[in-house]
């Protein structure tokens, strides 16, 4: 009979990994409204106007490139679905009223969500790599490691780069693994996707 040792310890390393999960968004969601609308980060409003112009013109050429497209289109499906959201819940009934508070509120969220799937990402590199309890530990670091915490406040291309990098990296340890030609074509997909995010994703230097 075949005793499977690993068995035992599932609980523990999925509990361990829900806590660091949790440790993760509650570092990112916290004061998540922080400055909003008035004293946002810096660079918040170049994104975050140019997604809104698509919702109110309808073109979804952004004729910006100082970032790729890419967080451009994310940011305005979000506020498609706020705006919809708040018009059947009586918030709003036009996209004038569309309040920039709100806007903000829902780009900032799916950016601190963004950056909690990055922490669950790490660990299955980790996991991918062949340790677990490293795995852990990684995900652990990166759930509060205080940059990507404070980038995840901000509805910015970082942290949707960083994401699309870490998952790159897993797709492509999994082709190396795999040695499936379907398995370095969503490598390669992803890697397209994280320079579509910021294009510093792009560059050799880049971690």
């Amino acid at each position: 009979m075949t005793v499977d040792r690993e068995r035992p310890a599932r609980p523990v390393r999925w509990t361990a990994l829900l806590l660091i999960l949790i440790a993760a968004a509650a570092a990112r969601l916290w004061h998540l409204r922080a400055g909003v609308p008035y004293a946002v980060d810096v660079d918040e409003p170049f994104v975050v106007d140019h997604a809104l112009r698509i919702l109110k013109t309808g073109d979804w050429n952004p004729h910006v490139f100082n970032y790729p497209s890419l967080v451009f289109y994310f940011q305005a499906a979000i506020q498609i679905v706020r705006f919809l959201w708040g018009a059947l819940a009586g918030e709003w009934s036009s996209l004038d009223g569309f309040s920039i508070a709100a806007v903000y509120e829902a780009v900032r969220f799916a950016t601190a969500l963004i950056g909690v799937a990055t922490v669950w990402m790490t660990y299955e590199i980790g996991v991918e790599l062949g340790s677990r309890p490293v795995a852990l530990l990684a995900a652990a670091q990166m759930a509060l490691r205080p940059m990507h915490v404070r980038e995840s406040h901000f509805a910015l291309t970082d942290v949707p780069m960083a994401a699309l990098m870490l998952l790159a990296t897993w797709y492509a340890l999994r082709a190396g693994r795999r040695g499936t030609i379907g398995a370095y074509a969503w490598a390669g997909a992803v890697c397209g996707l994280a320079a579509a995010a910021k294009y510093t994703a792009a560059s050799p230097s880049s971690p």
